[in-house]
């Protein structure tokens, strides 16, 4: 398999330092692999503020 783009065991936490309060966790251990040799469309689908943008 070749690999396109590989992201593995990432998190994004936003906030949670001395005057920001609690800690949002965007993503939580996210895995991603695209495979080169088979084409797709690849999605991302989820609610407003599941962490889309940061994944990006």
């Amino acid at each position: 398999m070749s690999v396109l783009l590989s992201a593995n065991n990432v998190t994004k936490v936003f906030g949670g330092g001395v005057f920001e309060g609690e800690p949002n966790v965007a993503l939580r251990d996210f895995s991603l692999g695209i495979d080169i040799s088979k084409p797709s469309i690849t999605a991302v689908v989820g609610e407003s503020g599941s962490g889309k943008s940061t994944m990006a």
